[in-house]
């Protein structure tokens, strides 16, 4: 796999719930409070993309997990 360069450019990552910005970065894989609504949001950036669901739904990170594996596959090398 080759590496993607993502240019140092910053992701906003969103909250779904209210759509207030919760963080600017380039690479995170961390969990956030939203500051306007106050609901739980967690985020993965890395080589430009951004993934964002929610952290109580712990049998949905395996699946994000997978389906972000196969998205990255798909990508231009």
């Amino acid at each position: 796999m080759s590496s993607r360069t993502s240019g140092n450019k910053k992701r906003c990552v969103c909250c779904p719930i209210c759509g207030g910005i919760v963080l600017k970065g380039t690479v995170t894989d961390s969990e956030h409070i939203c500051r306007k609504c106050g609901a739980g949001v967690r985020a993965w950036v890395k080589d430009g993309v951004v993934i964002v669901y929610d952290p109580s739904d712990e049998s949905r990170e395996e699946t994000t997990a997978h389906r972000l594996f196969a998205y990255l596959d798909t990508l231009p090398k």
